[in-house]
């Protein structure tokens, strides 16, 4: 659209708007699962711990904080089976 009206300047920009407003739901989501997930781990639900630290990595995989947290949480699973 932009294009076909010389409008490239203005199809830029929004598409930058566009990308940063994804950045931030990516961040806020990710925020929002590990939070969830250490409610749960201080609830001592484990499984519903582990599904909110698999969404914080699919999210972002280099989440160390999330990852340290799902190997403990992996194991204590393990350990009560």
């Amino acid at each position: 659209k932009y294009l076909l009206e010389g409008k490239e300047r203005e199809g830029r920009e929004e598409i930058q708007a566009a990308e940063k407003l994804y950045t931030d739901i990516r961040k806020d989501l990710e925020v929002e699962h590990l939070t969830k997930a250490k409610e749960h781990i201080s609830l001592k639900e484990y499984d519903k711990a582990q599904v909110e630290l698999l969404k914080v990595l699919t999210i972002n995989p280099d989440n160390t904080e999330a990852g340290d947290f799902a190997k403990k949480v992996k194991d204590i699973i393990e350990i009560n089976k």
